[in-house]
């Protein structure tokens, strides 16, 4: 069927950042297989669900998405920044480690990790510099 069929458009016309963050905690808040899916993937197994919250901010910037687990005995919080295409601001994932450290140290969790969620084609354009510690594609999580 064209995606037209009975002249009312396409599906969607255009698919924003805020979209895919609320996709992403949706699954996040309701499945936790998707979660053990998802920490695995950055290295943290076995995990479980224990939060996650949007657009979370401080003085250094806004963190998209902070979802934080339990493995083990401790609580890990992983602050992911999305993109579809924007351009990174500017010392934005050294920005996301200072967030991190911070809600760290004011006992939000024990640990943290940092994790960049976009378009493979984006993720193969960051410089090799980046200090986000791990990187998914829509792709992958797609798969």
């Amino acid at each position: 069927m064209p995606n037209d069929e009975e002249g009312f458009g396409q599906y969607l016309v255009t698919v924003e950042e805020r979209d895919i963050d609320l996709l992403l905690m949706e699954e996040f808040h309701v499945s936790e297989s998707f979660v053990a899916w998802f920490c695995k993937e950055l290295e943290i197994a076995p995990a479980s669900f224990n939060g996650a919250w949007h657009s979370v901010s401080d003085t250094d910037g806004e963190t998209d998405l902070l979802l934080r687990v339990r493995s083990g005995d401790q609580r890990i919080g992983i602050l992911i920044e999305n993109k579809i295409a924007a351009p990174e601001q500017d010392r934005q994932d050294e920005r996301y480690h200072l967030r991190g450290f911070r809600a760290q140290q004011n006992g939000k969790y024990d640990r943290f990790v940092t994790c960049m969620c976009a378009p493979q084609i984006y993720l193969d354009g960051l410089g090799k510099g980046s200090l986000y510690q791990h990187r998914i594609s829509y792709e992958h999580i797609a798969a």
